[in-house]
């Protein structure tokens, strides 16, 4: 029982230092080319294949390099960034801004406004579904904690589980007595039995 609770947590060990060593590298290579992670939190674009919690990385994207049916990431009149498909190329209104016409795939019609991406947009180049909400998953609330935090945002599950990560790394270990400087291994061990 003992050597499978070892092989369990060697596995869980090294399977962690992989993910350590996969999300430096995807932080390089995002910060490399401008990429952004996104989670899709509404159905609009379902029927393209992206349904909600699917994680979709973005690239920066220049209003003239936009065409029909790419996948854009764009900023609303509200502030919020929306992820939807261009139904053109963006056209120039009247004070010389680029202006871009979106619809979510599964939407009956278009947005009631235009997006203006004078400055720029994101274009859609991967996605998988359920990935989002994978990734979000450490920072959603604990359940039962909304009433912890002032504004109800609760404890994430990472701020569990980043404290127990710590002691159970600096645990220490009881397998061996402790050597005294000078003693061979060999004596240690005669002295056991």
């Amino acid at each position: 029982m003992k050597t499978f609770i070892k092989r369990v947590v060697s596995l869980l060990s090294w399977s962690a230092v992989g993910l350590g060593i996969l999300s430096v590298v995807t932080l390089i290579v995002f910060a490399t080319f401008g990429a952004k992670f996104v989670t899709v939190l509404s159905e609009s674009m379902t029927a393209s294949g992206i349904p909600v919690g699917a994680g979709v990385v973005v690239v920066p994207i220049s209003a003239s390099e936009i065409e029909a049916g790419d996948v854009i990431l764009a900023t609303s009149l509200y502030g919020d960034q929306v992820l939807h498909e261009a139904q053109g190329s963006p056209a120039k209104d009247e004070n010389g801004r680029d202006q871009l016409n979106l619809k979510g795939t599964s939407n009956n019609s278009h947005e009631a406004y235009l997006y203006d991406v004078s400055d720029g947009a994101h274009r859609a180049i991967w996605s998988a579904p359920g990935l989002g909400s994978v990734v979000q998953l450490p920072w959603k609330p604990i359940p039962l904690t909304q009433n912890l935090i002032p504004g109800g945002a609760g404890v994430p599950w990472a701020a569990l589980a980043a404290p127990l990560l710590v002691i159970w790394f600096f645990w220490p270990d009881r397998k061996r007595p402790a050597q005294k400087v000078g003693e061979s291994a060999h004596e240690l061990e005669a002295s056991a039995n």
